[in-house]
């Protein structure tokens, strides 16, 4: 059956769009409402980046706590988190924000044949629930993440939006005010 369109009355009179059968929406990758328009995914899509190319392009990732218990704006978290990101050397950390329900960083290939980052993500959770210093918080991490990546020379003007968060969530006044951020390896 061929996916059907739907649409809105744009006088506004018109009763909401009725959605497609999800198959058909994973098939074509869209919806239809008023133009095209991503679909409302369930879990991220991971970039793969190509081995042949070293290329110098940068990753944006999110990691979110285990229904986003707010356990990670603390400071012996923080130097859990640093630890083992310095440890785990197939990617390198380069500028960070741990929020107290999830963490923001910069990463990039440490090595030529680094594992794929969501291996990596996911051994470097592994660590740190290892070694967690609160195990009452277990479970620590949600199963999935997200990453973007983005062009080294587009990468300050995503950090600048990824600093201000604390601000935007009220947490701090100033940026440099929030103790729980920093930058492990310079990421050129």
């Amino acid at each position: 059956m061929p996916l059907q369109l739907h649409r809105q009355k744009r006088n506004g009179e018109g009763v909401a769009p009725a959605t497609p059968p999800k198959a058909e929406c994973a098939v074509l990758g869209y919806y239809e409402n008023e133009g095209m328009e991503s679909p409302k995914r369930r879990y991220p899509i991971h970039i793969t980046r190509d081995r042949s190319v070293f290329d110098d392009s940068v990753y944006f990732a999110t990691v979110c706590t285990k229904d986003r218990k707010p356990i990670l704006a603390r400071e012996e978290a923080h130097e859990t988190l640093a630890r083992v990101w310095k440890s785990a050397d197939h990617w390198l950390v380069g500028r960070y924000v741990v929020m107290p329900d999830h963490v923001h960083l910069i990463c990039a290939p440490g090595q030529v044949d680094a594992v794929s980052l969501t291996k990596w993500v996911a051994y470097w959770k592994s660590q740190c629930s290892k070694t967690w210093p609160h195990p009452g918080d277990k479970p620590i991490w949600q199963q999935q993440f997200w990453d973007t990546r983005v062009r080294r020379n587009r990468a300050e003007q995503k950090w600048q939006y990824v600093v201000e968060n604390p601000v935007r969530h009220g947490l701090v006044a100033k940026t440099a005010d929030w103790p729980f951020q920093g930058e492990i390896h310079r990421l050129r």
